[in-house]
Formats: C-alpha cells, structure tokens, sequence
C-alpha cells in the first residue's frame, strides 16, 4: 500500500500520456490522482484502525515518514485523529 509510484508510472504501464490519465481521473472519478491516492489511504487507514492495528504501523504501511505525519493527514481530512476516530466508532457499539 505504500506505493509511491506517480500517475507517470500508472500512465506509462497503461500505455497512455500522464495528461490522459488525469483528465480520466476527474472524468470518471471526479478527482485527481493526488485525492484519490489520499482517499484509499484513509480507507485503508480506517480498516486497519478497525482491525486495532496501531497507529504507528498504519503510517509506516501507508508510507509516512512519521506517525505524526500520518496523523496530521488523517485529522485534515476526516477532522479527528486516529485515536480519537477509534474511540468515537468503538464507543457506539
């Protein structure tokens, strides 16, 4: 999961231009590559999360330098941390 293959790769593999590609991206999924690689990593994140993997592992899996800067990304784009989305998703059950 913690590719950090650019979409020129993803392009060259399928034997199509960068340019094509990202516009493909936001055609058919309505963002570009850069969002889309995020959103599966929170997906990924979330189901780990879920499989009570730690925080740390998770970010180092996802391909972050850090635990932080994994945890920086998650409470950005979700507006919580990890921690805190565990707590919060475990409490209601």
């Amino acid at each position: 999961m913690a590719s950090k293959n650019t979409i020129e790769y993803y392009a060259d593999i399928s034997f199509m231009s960068s340019k094509i590609l990202s516009r493909l991206f936001i055609k058919e999924l309505g963002m570009n590559f850069s969002d889309w690689r995020t959103r599966l990593k929170l997906l990924e994140a979330i189901k780990r999360l879920g499989e009570k993997q730690s925080i740390k592992e998770i970010a180092l899996d996802l391909g972050y330098e850090t635990a932080s800067a994994f945890i920086f990304m998650f409470k950005k784009h979700l507006g919580t941390t990890p921690a805190n989305y565990i707590y919060t998703n475990t409490t209601k059950i």
